[in-house]
């Protein structure tokens, strides 16, 4: 698959953005306003207003709901723009309307938070394990190394499951199993596709972080393209 490399990837998304730069921009302003905003909102609500777990979990519900909303909205949109080939303002409200859709990205939208947190406290809590000197301890940087291997590959093999749900209106199992298919054979494509994007971030965040500006929605549009074209490969 010749076409699937970052250089090629990147030439096709950086066409799209100059044709699409205001769209995309506008996107991105939505999207990061609206979110911390609702940061803002549960920070306030943890520290200020509610100070039950009962409360607080239900809060992170529906804060968890709205933000869910904004991600299919902006993927739709993306979706759209680039079958289309032009701005696509409808889709970013329309997350609601699909049930079907918007209850299984929820569903991916938790576990992966979930996932995330318990990645995140076992090599943190191994880390500082050996961060203490103990020749023990020490022992551990195998098993951390190991965890983080794991951890990636599994991000490289699932790296298309939210879009796969909302895309082709699948549930979280067909949606996992469909993104294992696609990017069978191919890690190592994908993995260089997100050192790509990592390294393009890394230069809009060096630009005194306007770069990011531009940057940040080119990495996207290089996503989205690379999963249309697993998916027109099946």
């Amino acid at each position: 698959m010749k076409q699937l490399h970052f250089r090629s990837l990147l030439y096709s998304a950086w066409n799209i953005y100059k044709k699409e730069w205001f769209f995309l921009s506008v996107c991105l302003a939505i999207f990061t306003t609206l979110s911390f905003a609702l940061g803002a909102i549960e920070s306030f609500l943890h520290f200020h207003v509610v100070n039950t777990t009962r409360y607080l979990l239900l809060a992170a519900v529906i804060i968890g709901v709205i933000d869910v909303m904004l991600r299919i909205g902006f993927i739709q949109a993306l979706l759209k723009m680039i079958d289309d080939k032009k701005s696509a303002y409808n889709a970013l409200w329309t997350g609601y309307k699909n049930t079907h859709k918007a209850l299984n990205y929820f569903l991916y939208y938790c576990l992966v938070g979930f996932l995330i947190v318990i990645f995140e406290v076992v090599v943190y809590s191994l880390i500082k394990s050996t961060l203490t000197g103990d020749h023990e301890a020490v022992k551990a940087w195998p098993l951390i190394v190991c965890i983080i291997t794991v951890h990636l590959y599994f991000f490289l093999r699932f790296l298309f499951v939210g879009i796969i749900i909302i895309a082709q209106d699948k549930n979280l199992v067909q949606s996992v199993k469909q993104s294992w298919k696609m990017t069978r054979g191919k890690e190592v494509k994908i993995f260089k596709i997100c050192a790509g994007i990592t390294s393009l971030n890394i230069v809009g965040l060096l630009s005194i972080g306007i770069g990011m500006i531009i940057t940040i929605p080119l990495s996207f549009i290089i996503i989205f393209l690379a999963y249309k074209k697993l998916e027109s490969t099946e």
